[in-house]
């Protein structure tokens, strides 16, 4: 399957979620499809969300933000006695 051919696989199913499925936005959940929201837009006419840009435009809020990294819980430091048979 050409680029193209992909391309129209994803503009036609997207176009028959919201003949179908009446979807009002289209969400774009795969790195290999960033950049066609444009396309798929105007194919669909509903708004189309690019995963890839929405996760950098959250990292990017996030930093101006200025929050650090939790240290309370999943993200804490290990604890001394992991490192107790350290190196292997």
């Amino acid at each position: 399957m050409g680029a193209e051919t992909a391309v129209e696989a994803i503009a036609d199913q997207a176009a028959r979620a919201v003949e179908e499925d009446r979807a009002e936005v289209i969400c774009l959940g795969c790195g290999g499809m960033s950049g066609l929201a444009e396309r798929v837009t105007a194919r669909t006419g509903v708004p189309v969300v690019d995963g890839v840009t929405a996760a950098v435009t959250i990292a990017e809020s996030l930093v101006r933000l200025g929050l650090p990294t939790s240290k309370a819980r999943t993200y804490a430091p290990p604890r001394p006695e992991h490192f107790v048979n350290w190196p292997p």
